[in-house]
Formats: structure tokens, sequence, C-alpha cells
């Protein structure tokens, strides 16, 4: 597709949303560098600074099967460990049946795999190694 045409669909597209002149032209310098497939990505990390400058950090946590309440608790409470002082940790969790049991955390920067899956994938390659 040129790009004059999805310009066009992308300014119709904001205008039609309601988005705010500010967004509508971040979007466009996004679409006129190609990066409009990053859109995730900019958005994580805008998140990211609006929760720093909020006082707040942000920790995802995707387990196999949904946390218990009790399980979500102390989990919150040891990942609290990682929080500066002065900063409040938001925690939100996904579940994922690919991890086949055990969870991962992704905080800023830090990534803690505890899942069976990679437990798997680490045998696996043990494995395969020439004798």
């Amino acid at each position: 597709m040129p790009k004059a045409k999805k310009m066009k669909a992308l300014s119709d597209f904001c205008d039609g949303a309601k988005f705010l002149p500010i967004t509508k032209s971040f979007l466009g310098v996004v679409a006129e560098n190609g990066r409009l497939d990053q859109n995730q990505k900019i958005y994580d990390a805008l998140e990211e600074y609006t929760l720093a400058a909020a006082g707040q950090k942000k920790a995802t946590v995707t387990s196999a099967q949904a946390l218990t309440p009790e399980q979500l608790k102390d989990l919150t409470a040891k990942l609290g460990a990682h929080v500066g002082a002065g900063e409040e940790l938001k925690v939100e969790t996904k579940v994922d049946p690919k991890l086949v049991g055990g969870f991962t955390v992704a905080m800023g920067e830090d990534f803690f795999d505890l899942s069976l899956m990679s437990r798997i994938r680490q045998m696996e390659q043990e494995l395969s190694k020439p004798v």
C-alpha cells in the first residue's frame, strides 16, 4: 500500500476515534518512520514512564493456571522486595497454559522465569549435547 494512502487511512482513523491532535501527530510520526508495528512496545514504554512518575512499578505475572488470592498475595509480598522505597507495586496477572506449570514475572527490565516449560527446554538442551 502506498505511504500516502496509509497516512490518509491513519488520519481518518484518528479523526473518527476523536484522538487528541497530539496523539494523532505522534501516530503520524510513528507511521512516517515505518514503526506502526512497534505500537505495543511504545505503549509499554510510555506506561512504564507514567507509572514511574506516579511512584509505581508494574509487575506482570504470567502463570500456567490462574493464581489463587493467597498465592497472589504471597507473590506480591515477595516481589515487593524488588521495589524501591516509596514505590507502589502494581501487579497484573495473565494465564498462559503453554508454561505447563509455574510462572514468569516481568518487572521493568527484570524477567524471572520459574516456569516448567523453561526447565523442560533446559533439559532438552542438556540431552541434545554431544557426549
